[in-house]
């Protein structure tokens, strides 16, 4: 077996073409070494087809073997499918989802926000490990609406706390209010908005004329107030 191994990985690194149906081949090695070896270097070798044998040889990884699993993870960065990649986002297999998820964090990619939903936990940890801890700055409002769960383990739910933070805006602000205080329902008042976007002081028109009240009122309704509950309706609907 380490002569078939030594093979893999000196092929592999000397990206030798002539070599891609062999190393495919010996993904199925029954030594995991030679396996470790054939997925680097189907990996380096490029090509995007190789995806799918990657993951089966993640499938049949059943002792978990952390060594085999980085081989296909590296493979998987360097393959750089991401359609793949995104449809194994939902594969049965949890070897396979958190192997996706690892080359996503590896990419940088966004999605690796999918994996906060998903139903092992140690996957919903590794991908706010990957949001926050790298940071993927564009993923943090994910994150963050998942301050309205129950039952978070804590190395998430800190994740969470300090995303909604890093937002800083004021919906994720009655968000951490909400759970800091331990209460279901935060009741506001809809204030009285100033008369343009730059305004400082609120401005309450109580006649219609002259016109230019009426163009006061058109602003104040249809582009400040209307949108802004708007928003706060869909933030509070997404957080029952």
């Amino acid at each position: 077996p380490e002569v078939r191994a030594q093979s893999a990985k000196v092929l592999g690194n000397a990206r030798i073409e002539e070599a891609y149906e062999s190393l495919i081949r010996l993904l199925q090695d029954p030594h995991p070494r030679v396996r470790f070896f054939a997925a680097l270097g189907v990996g380096k070798l490029g090509h995007q087809e190789a995806t799918e044998p990657i993951f089966q040889m993640l499938r049949e990884n059943a002792e978990d073997d952390p060594f085999l699993r980085h081989a296909g993870v590296m493979a998987l960065v360097w393959l750089n499918d991401i359609n793949a990649l995104v449809a194994a986002a939902k594969d049965g297999s949890p070897r396979v989802r958190m192997a996706t998820l690892l080359a996503m964090r590896r990419l940088n990619r966004p999605e690796v926000a999918m994996f906060l939903y998903d139903p092992e936990p140690s996957l919903v940890l590794e991908s706010a490990r990957a949001i926050y801890d790298l940071p993927m700055a564009s993923a943090y409002s994910q994150l963050a609406t998942l301050i309205s769960k129950d039952a978070l383990p804590l190395p998430v739910m800190r994740r969470v706390l300090h995303a909604s933070f890093r937002l800083g805006n004021l919906e994720n602000a009655l968000g951490l209010a909400a759970r800091k205080l331990g209460v279901d329902v935060i009741n506001t008042f809809s204030g009285c908005p100033g008369d343009h976007a730059a305004a400082r002081q609120p401005n309450w028109v109580t006649c219609a004329w002259p016109p230019e009240y009426l163009e006061i009122l058109d602003w104040q309704w249809n582009r400040s107030v209307i949108p802004y509950w708007r928003k706060t309706v869909e933030f509070a609907r997404a957080h029952e």
